[in-house]
């Protein structure tokens, strides 16, 4: 794939060049996507000539990766300034069902140790996608910044909501991921001008020099000849991945490959697969994101279940794996949902009804009987994706940020 704006040689000058400080409420680094696209737009700001500080908690992490690592894991060209903070991390003291409350005081503590610290800087942009950071740095009184939010989901709960819309009044703009998200902060009262569709992306330098199915399947010690279906990603429920097992159960014409997961759904998913006698899934851990296109390149088809079932997959999500799947220049067979097609179309995928095992059976055999088909539609699904580089969000947003920040603030 030709590399997009901003993936190399000069760096591009930015409109006015911006003292940025993120305030991240995630363990950092971590095998998370949030983690990879916080490192990456950080990145994208860095080499349109910004200066970005990273501002996240200090917590119990048992993702093992020194600092020093962090660019090169995450395929950074200039990792932020990273400062950990204080906070009262208690969360894995107790049992899932009771962190709730240890979660509001994680979450509350980081907060009050960021607004210190950027009343100390005297921050004048700030950009957070953490709802209870965003809470607290709103209602701070005589605040020397600029407040930006990164939506990626809205509240359940109604009073969560009213506060999130209360928080949103008194910030500079937002940033929804999808449009799905942008309509419904507006229907809750949100101003429509204040808001910006900016969709996740990829880093298209890891595509540069994709293998081809033979020789990735070489690589990887994948059988040459058999059909292959891959996802790539997290397996919480609502991704989808127990409606891609159940499907591959339905068949013998083809095999999942699984790429990704926490340990514990690692184990869900494998007892999902033994209890149906899936024989043909097989689960690989999770690998570093700059290895993900080996396994991407080996496929037949890439996956997209996502579930209809939440608002968070039907309408709000712009997944990663998304435009990294349109990079590999492999065929999509993806969930008919709102969110995903705000992005694919019928030229660039084929879709299938959302929870339905044997339609998802059924739409990969398609995508796999329809050679010349599905290579037009990977075809046009890669050269779309030249769109979604990080490079090129980066690019948007600055313009957001730069248009809302008065001349003499927030200048280096």
């Amino acid at each position: 794939m030709t590399a997009g704006p901003g993936d190399a040689g000069e760096r591009p000058a930015a409109a006015r060049r911006l003292r940025i400080y993120y305030v991240a409420n995630v363990r950092l680094p971590s095998e998370r996507a949030n983690a990879c696209q916080i490192f990456a737009q950080c990145d994208a700001l860095l080499a349109r000539g910004h200066e970005v500080r990273l501002l996240a908690p200090r917590r119990r992490n048992r993702f093992s990766l020194a600092d020093a690592e962090i660019a090169r894991y995450y395929g950074l060209r200039a990792a932020p300034l990273l400062t950990r903070l204080f906070t009262i991390d208690l969360i894995e003291a107790f049992p899932p069902r009771l962190q709730r409350a240890p979660f509001v005081l994680q979450a509350l503590t980081f907060a009050w140790a960021a607004r210190r610290r950027l009343r100390e800087d005297g921050a004048a942009v700030v950009y957070t996608r953490d709802p209870w950071a965003l809470y607290f740095l709103a209602r701070a009184r005589d605040a020397p910044w600029r407040l930006f939010y990164e939506a990626h989901d809205l509240p359940g709960r109604a009073g969560q909501r009213r506060r999130l819309l209360d928080a949103l009044e008194r910030s500079a703009g937002v940033v929804a991921i999808t449009r799905g998200l942008r309509a419904d902060l507006v229907a809750g009262g949100a101003r429509a001008a204040d808001i910006e569709v900016l969709e996740d992306g990829f880093d298209p330098a890891r595509f540069a020099a994709l293998l081809d199915r033979e020789a990735a399947r070489a690589r990887l010690g994948l059988d040459a000849a058999r059909p292959l279906a891959v996802y790539a990603g997290h397996l919480f429920a609502w991704k989808g991945a127990d409606t891609l097992v159940r499907a591959a159960a339905l068949s013998s014409r083809f095999d999942v490959l699984l790429v990704g997961g926490r340990p514990d759904d690692r184990q869900r998913i494998e007892a999902l697969a033994r209890g149906l006698g899936a024989r043909n899934v097989r689960l690989v851990p999770p690998v570093e994101p700059g290895r993900v296109p080996l396994f991407l390149a080996a496929a037949d088809a890439l996956v997209l279940p996502n579930s209809g079932r939440v608002a968070i997959s039907a309408r709000y999500t712009s997944p990663l794996k998304l435009f990294e799947y349109m990079a590999a220049g492999r065929p999509i067979v993806a969930s008919d949902l709102p969110s995903l097609r705000e992005v694919l179309d019928e030229s660039t995928a084929f879709f299938v009804a959302p929870d339905d095992p044997e339609a998802l059976r059924r739409g990969i055999e398609r995508c796999l009987d329809a050679a010349p088909a599905a290579a037009s539609a990977a075809r046009r699904a890669r050269e779309r994706a030249v769109k979604y580089t990080w490079d090129a969000r980066a690019e948007r947003l600055e313009r957001f940020l730069v248009a809302r920040v008065p001349g003499g603030e927030g200048r280096l």
